[in-house]
């Protein structure tokens, strides 16, 4: 097995996760300050929302690969184990 490939995974859900909370960020920069029972802007809402989903599955991603590399060790510590 080899651990590059879930830390390269593990790297890319770092830096999706990074967008993502900028496009949160920018969502509530761009919608400023509401008063107190206002709408905010649909298209706003609608980055927010995108921005929150991607969020989620920057983390889920992120989790799957340190899972994948806790499996790789495990196999890896099993072979050893096997063979010595």
């Amino acid at each position: 097995m080899n651990i590059a490939i879930p830390a390269v995974g593990m790297q890319e859900s770092i830096s999706a996760f990074e967008q993502a909370a900028k496009g949160i960020s920018r969502a509530f920069t761009a919608a400023g300050p509401n008063p107190p029972g206002a709408r905010s802007n649909t298209a706003d809402s609608a980055d927010l929302n995108i921005s929150a989903v991607s969020l989620l599955a920057a983390k889920d991603s992120f989790l799957a690969n340190v899972k994948t590399a806790q499996v790789d060790n495990e196999i890896i510590q099993n072979t050893f184990s096997i063979i010595g």
